[in-house]
């Protein structure tokens, strides 16, 4: 999933994933997240996650595997028996402009009806975070 926003590269990524664990409820409020860390996120850092949706609890962990600033953030979840993998990329564009890639692949995922709601969650959080970056909430 793509968005561009007309905000500075380095803002969008301290937003992102500087602050992934604070700001992670507010683009997708089914999850919370909690760092069992007090150190700055990193390659190796662990997150504890809390997930209401579509009718089921699950408890899970995050680990952040890539943390390349200003050009990628990169997670390996652990959602119960799910085991997920996401990946964002970020492009510097002209005129304080930047390019946000989300892709997010789900392998163990075999029903293609829980498939395509997972993909229309991912579309929301992607336009949320959308709206957060073009408005003011992105403090």
């Amino acid at each position: 999933m793509h968005l561009e926003t007309h905000r500075p590269l380095d803002q969008v990524f301290h937003f992102y994933a500087d602050q992934h664990v604070q700001n992670h409820h507010r683009w997708d409020p089914d999850v919370t997240l909690t760092a069992l860390s007090n150190q700055p996120p990193g390659g190796g850092s662990v997150i504890k996650r809390h997930i209401t949706r579509l009718g089921h609890v699950v408890d899970g962990e995050m680990t952040i595997t890539e943390f390349d600033r200003d050009r990628a953030f990169a997670v390996e979840i652990h959602d119960g028996p799910a085991t997920l993998f996401g990946r964002t990329t970020f492009t510097d564009l002209a005129g304080d402009r930047t390019s946000i890639d989300v892709k997010v692949d789900e392998p163990a995922i075999e029903d293609p009806e829980l498939g395509r709601a997972i993909e229309q969650l991912m579309q929301r959080s992607v336009d949320n975070i959308a709206g957060m970056l073009t408005g003011d909430q992105s403090d």
